[in-house]
């Protein structure tokens, strides 16, 4: 049962990390105009959200 709760544990640290990471490319996109710019240079997004939407 301890195994389990620091497997748990584990992944909530990450996936902390991955949700602020998300947060501050967003904030930096956003700052910069970022998504703008990708989408003068009409490049393809593949995942996850669209630049175009920032």
């Amino acid at each position: 049962m301890n195994t389990k709760l620091d497997n748990f544990s584990e992944i909530s640290k990450l996936l902390s990390v991955k949700s602020k990471m998300r947060s501050d490319i967003l904030s930096l996109f956003s700052k910069f105009g970022l998504g703008r710019m990708l989408c003068r240079l009409s490049l393809e997004k593949h995942d996850g959200i669209s630049a175009v939407q920032l």
